[in-house]
């Protein structure tokens, strides 16, 4: 998945919904929290996600976000 804003920072939550059963890992590539001062910072997360789940873009002023999801055996 993945997401762009304009100049206006924002926090969007994304239901997961949509996934088949099972467990993914997400593996999430966000502006990192000192994105101001350093504007090509990134800060990486992976998690263990499901369908009942829900994720939380933070993106900042003129920022963006990836999260990859891979389903796990």
């Amino acid at each position: 998945m993945g997401s762009i804003t304009n100049s206006q920072a924002r926090e969007i939550p994304i239901k997961l919904d949509f996934l088949a059963n099972g467990n993914y890992t997400a593996d999430i590539y966000a502006d990192a929290p000192n994105v101001a001062q350093n504007p090509n910072h990134l800060a990486q997360q992976t998690r263990t996600v499901s369908k009942t789940d829900a994720v939380v873009l933070k993106l900042a002023s003129g920022g963006g976000q990836i999260i990859r999801l891979r389903g796990q055996n």
